[in-house]
């Protein structure tokens, strides 16, 4: 059911750039997968850049736990409404139109 996954294998990190202004989620063999950056000059606005960097860092191991969690459900609970959930993320995270 599981396909090989067509991103950077994990696992990835977060390293901090330009006094924790940038931050990159970064692979295994220190490639920047993507930065996030908090812009100055919008006080008003506070965009959670850390927790944003984190989450993305997360993504392949949230994947593959999700398939893995998707597999026992279908035997466990194949009537279950969260299967059509988990089933969309996964397609989502593939870049597959469900």
């Amino acid at each position: 059911m599981t396909q090989q996954p067509k991103h950077t294998p994990a696992p990835w990190s977060i390293s901090a750039y330009a006094n924790n202004k940038i931050m990159a989620a970064i692979d295994w063999e220190n490639i920047c997968i993507a930065t996030i950056e908090q812009k100055t000059g919008f006080a008003d606005v506070k965009i959670p850049f850390e927790a944003n960097a984190r989450l993305i860092s997360a993504a392949p191991e949230l994947l593959a736990n999700l398939e893995q969690c998707l597999v026992c459900l279908q035997v466990l609970d194949p009537e279950n409404p969260a299967i059509g959930m988990a089933e969309q993320a996964i397609a989502k995270a593939r870049g597959v139109t469900k």
